[in-house]
């Protein structure tokens, strides 16, 4: 069963920045927990690990997940620019799961519209089927979705000095 999360953020910076912005090593540091990036294939494939340890407890020696991200050229669409990944998200106990993401930007007055939206399929092995069941699978995912974007849209809106 596949789960989509859809997202949309104003930001300060242009659409070509918040594109290379979001594509670097700098926003894969956004994602809570993560600890080390390593970028393969010119910059193309990043393989990250995301430490599962709840917001403000000590991470050594959390489990961990690991992402293997493809990234997508950047393409121009009529009302703006997008780019896509897919990914593979390791989970501690080996069970797999498969993960798309398309960030779109479009002018919107003197910032961007960031739109996000990332698919992924449920995990179907027992290892982690009594988070599915209980939904609480989907509601991590959710909620550090959010804590990605919420850190992702600060890199993306640079501090204005007045």
């Amino acid at each position: 069963m596949t789960t989509t999360i859809n997202r949309v953020l104003a930001v300060g910076s242009a659409p070509p920045e918040c594109a290379e912005l979001s594509r670097s090593v700098e926003a894969r540091h956004c994602y809570p927990g993560v600890e080390r990036v390593q970028v393969r294939a010119a910059g193309l494939v990043l393989f990250f690990e995301i430490k599962l340890a709840p917001p403000g407890a000590d991470a050594a020696g959390a489990p961990s997940v690991w992402v293997d991200e493809h990234l997508g050229p950047v393409v121009e669409i009529p009302d703006g620019i997008r780019w896509t990944s897919t990914m593979l998200w390791k989970w501690p106990n080996e069970d797999l799961v498969s993960a798309d993401s398309s960030y779109t930007f479009r002018p919107a007055g003197s910032g961007t519209e960031f739109t996000f939206e990332l698919s992924y399929e449920l995990p179907r092995t027992r290892g982690l089927a009594h988070l599915r069941d209980r939904g609480r699978f989907a509601e991590s995912v959710e909620r550090a979705i959010d804590r990605y974007l919420e850190n992702l849209a600060a890199l993306l809106s640079p501090a204005q000095v007045h």
